[in-house]
């Protein structure tokens, strides 16, 4: 009995990239690198805003904020992950996006927990029919996650299976940004960084095999705690072993000095890029200047880490381009 010839990677994530996905990774990853501003935050930019009283912080405050961040900081990204709550529409409307792609948030901001565990929770009146019809590349999804929470696992698990075959019914990207927790130990603590590789890469594995088409994933060792970068190099490549779709790397607030020694070893690793958010701008809201900081700062660090890209990051188009003759065939189009 003849076997089935085992499919590639790259062949496994060909045969998910439809045209309209393929064009939104080309949008976001213009030059085969991802270099994803991230400004969907919201309690958090509200934290940053008004740190003795979140909630004093007011909408146009917020927007005034981002798009002073968008506006500077947009000549050095690909692309942007936005959040509709406050500027993806005005970045719209505002012609803001000007070849950038766009990817939209799709989740609440916030989480529910129990003893179970931590659940994400989508935005009411609002999903992945609406965010392509907005015109927008990508859904990005954020989940907790810890395989050792099983009910909360399954739960995420069933959820983006769901948003996975909605965004294949609407041809567009899903990219998936999972971030592992305990509800024992703090995410900071010794004990939870010596779990931190197990969960990261576990997590991968089983995240590349539910639909997704970009993991966006947090460095799989603690580096406060693991000092010796071979080791942390190793990681890093046992993550990329996990995975059979692109990754890229999130800052997760880090300072920006542990930041770029992540995304120097994710890139030599294999990772196609990042997206970045406070590690890059997050200072600017305690600064006495903050377009100066914007402008002098912001923007060097995000020079910096696309140089580390380009030098050593895996383009994208190396895990999705094959030579497939049926592309090119008169009846493709009734296949799609």
């Amino acid at each position: 009995m003849a076997t089935r010839k085992k499919q590639s990677k790259a062949e496994k994530l060909h045969e998910r990239l439809t045209p309209g996905k393929f064009l939104g990774l080309s949008r976001i990853a213009r030059d085969g690198f991802f270099r994803i501003l991230a400004i969907d935050h919201r309690d958090s930019i509200k934290k940053l805003i008004s740190p003795s009283d979140p909630a004093e912080a007011k909408f146009g405050e917020i927007l005034s904020k981002k798009q002073e961040l968008l506006s500077i900081l947009a000549p050095e990204a690909s692309a942007f992950i936005l959040d509709p709550e406050t500027i993806l529409f005005p970045t719209i409307y505002s012609r803001l996006l000007s070849e950038k792609g766009v990817m939209a948030s799709i989740e609440k901001t916030g989480y529910l927990e129990n003893k179970a565990g931590r659940n994400t929770v989508l935005l009411k009146n609002w999903g992945v029919r609406k965010i392509k019809r907005s015109g927008a590349d990508g859904v990005k999804l954020f989940v907790f996650y810890s395989p050792e929470y099983k009910r909360a696992s399954r739960r995420a698990e069933t959820l983006i299976r769901g948003l996975s075959k909605e965004c294949r019914k609407e041809d567009i990207l899903f990219l998936v940004e999972p971030l592992p927790y305990s509800l024992s130990e703090k995410k900071d603590s010794p004990e939870f960084a010596r779990k931190k590789p197990e969960l990261i890469i576990r997590t991968a594995e089983r995240f590349s095999r539910l639909g997704i088409d970009i993991l966006k994933t947090d460095f799989p060792c603690d580096l406060n705690y693991e000092t010796d970068s071979e080791k942390a190099l190793g990681h890093a490549r046992a993550l990329d072993e996990a995975t059979t779709v692109p990754w890229i790397l999130l800052s997760q607030g880090a300072h920006f000095n542990i930041f770029r020694k992540q995304i120097y070893l994710a890139s030599k690793a294999g990772a196609s890029g990042y997206a970045v958010g406070r590690a890059v701008w997050q200072e600017a809201f305690s600064s006495s200047n903050f377009t100066g900081f914007l402008r002098n700062e912001s923007l060097k660090r995000m020079r910096e880490i696309n140089n580390i890209v380009s030098a050593n990051a895996r383009p994208v188009w190396e895990k999705v381009l094959k030579d497939d003759k049926s592309i090119f065939s008169d009846k493709y189009y009734q296949k799609y």
